[in-house]
């Protein structure tokens, strides 16, 4: 990560690498961000606010 910070590819693997590593609130963050800064897909770019603001609060709970 450190050699290779603008890596999108990099960045899934260590992001699937939290995962094993069960730090899954971190894992999800890091795929989420990247997928919002590579994809190209109308329907997810729509969302691309939201998705960015909740990408970190996975875990709370909204009333």
């Amino acid at each position: 990560m450190e050699l290779f910070p603008n890596n999108k590819a990099m960045q899934v693997f260590y992001s699937m690498t939290l995962y094993n590593l069960k730090e899954h609130k971190s894992s999800m963050e890091i795929l989420l961000k990247t997928l919002i800064e590579t994809t190209g897909n109308r329907g997810i770019l729509d969302y691309k606010k939201a998705i960015n603001f909740y990408s970190d609060k996975l875990d709370d709970i909204w009333n």
